[in-house]
C-alpha cells in the first residue's frame, strides 16, 4: 500500500477474448478518465493485428469480458498497430494508431465519448494517397486543442528511410483535424526525422514540434515552433 491507493492483489489480464498464451498483445497504452481507466493495444488473436480496447473501473478490479475492436473492417483482416490514447478537452478520448486498410500505412484517429466503450468511425489524417507508410502517431491535447503528429515516408522508402515529420490539428476536440503539413523544412526526403514530440499553446495558438534529424550527418535535435493551424 502507498500514497492514496493499495496495489491489487493479483494482476489482471485485459486480452479476454481468447485463452492465455493463445496470440501476442503488444503495446499497451492507459490513460484515466474521472469514471473508468482505459487501455488500447494492439492484438494478433484473429490473424493480423486489431486495435483493441479494454475499460476497467477507476480503481482498476472489474473488466470488460470482451474487448472492443476499434478499428473497422472484419477481425484480423489487415493491419492496426501502436494506439495511442488522450484525454480530451472535452472529457472524450482520442485515440490514434497506425491503419493498413487502404493499403499502406497511415494515421488514423478515433473519437469515444463513453470512456472507450463506443469509438467515432475512424478519421485518416495523412492525405498522401497511399502507396507509402506513415510512423507511428503522437498525440498532445492543450483544452479544444488537438495535434497527432508522425513520420512519413511519401518522398522516401523503408529500404532507405529518410522520413519528414508531419502533423495535423484539430481546434474542436477532435471532431475534425486541418490538412496535414510537413514541419522539417529540409528538402523533402533528404534526411531521416523521427521521434516528434508536441507541445500546444492555446493562447498564442501554437504548435512547438521537436524531433531528432539527420540532415548533417549523425542526429540532432530541432524545434519548430508555428502556427497552430498550420504556415500561414
Amino acid at each position: 500500500q502507498g500514497g492514496s491507493g493499495t496495489w491489487l492483489p493479483v494482476d489482471v489480464r485485459l486480452d479476454l477474448h481468447d485463452a492465455a498464451g493463445a496470440a501476442d498483445s503488444y503495446a499497451p497504452v492507459i490513460v484515466a478518465t474521472p469514471t473508468a481507466i482505459t487501455v488500447a493495444w494492439h492484438d494478433r488473436s484473429a490473424g493480423l493485428a486489431d486495435v483493441l480496447v479494454n475499460v476497467a473501473d477507476p480503481i482498476g478490479q472489474s473488466v470488460l469480458d470482451e474487448p472492443i475492436r476499434v478499428s473497422s473492417a472484419a477481425p484480423g483482416a489487415y493491419e492496426s498497430l501502436f494506439p495511442v490514447l488522450a484525454l480530451l478537452g472535452d472529457g472524450a478520448l482520442g485515440l490514434a494508431w497506425i491503419d493498413e486498410e487502404a493499403g499502406a500505412r497511415d494515421v488514423a484517429f478515433s473519437r469515444s465519448e463513453d470512456d472507450g466503450l463506443t469509438w467515432s468511425e475512424p478519421a485518416i489524417l495523412d492525405n498522401r494517397g497511399g502507396g507509402t507508410h506513415s510512423g507511428t502517431p503522437v498525440i498532445a491535447v492543450s483544452e479544444a486543442h488537438v495535434a497527432v503528429a508522425w513520420t512519413d515516408l511519401r518522398d522516401s522508402s523503408p529500404d532507405e528511410p529518410r522520413e519528414d515529420i508531419y502533423v495535423s490539428t484539430s481546434t474542436d476536440n477532435g471532431h475534425t483535424f486541418t490538412d496535414e503539413w510537413r514541419v522539417d523544412d529540409d528538402p523533402e526526403g533528404n534526411a531521416r526525422s523521427a521521434e516528434p514530440s508536441l507541445l500546444i499553446d492555446p493562447d498564442l495558438d501554437l504548435l512547438d514540434v521537436v524531433w531528432e534529424e539527420w540532415r548533417h550527418g549523425t542526429a540532432d535535435v530541432f524545434r519548430r515552433p508555428q502556427p497552430f493551424g498550420g504556415p500561414q
